[in-house]
């Protein structure tokens, strides 16, 4: 009777002690506006920013502006092409049914 009870209360305990571990880990960074923070760390350095990175709806709000002043000038200084409404291709229309709208390979 007594081993039960006593396995028992170690059992209870050892959940219990695992949620009071788990909620730990969750603000283990603190919390910005009721989210929790999460640390951010760019070539092994944890950046320090004004506005923290949070987790919000199963989401990661990262600030832009800060990771990309951490990575640096990484561009092969060729500016990306973005394509314009204008420039944007147009629909292709089948004439002939046997024709493809890829190449074979």
């Amino acid at each position: 009777m007594k081993k039960k009870y006593f396995a028992g209360m170690l059992v209870a305990l050892a959940v219990l002690l695992s949620f009071l571990s788990i909620s730990y880990a969750q603000s283990i960074h603190g919390r910005y506006k009721g989210h929790p923070i999460v640390k951010l760390v760019v070539d092994g350095k944890e950046l320090e920013l004004d506005v923290p990175a949070i987790i919000t709806d199963g989401r990661t709000l990262v600030p832009a502006r800060a990771v990309a002043e951490a990575w640096g000038p990484r561009s092969n200084g060729i500016p990306p092409r973005i394509p314009s409404a204008s420039q944007a291709a147009q629909p292709k229309t089948l004439q002939d049914p046997r024709q493809r709208f890829w190449k074979p390979r």
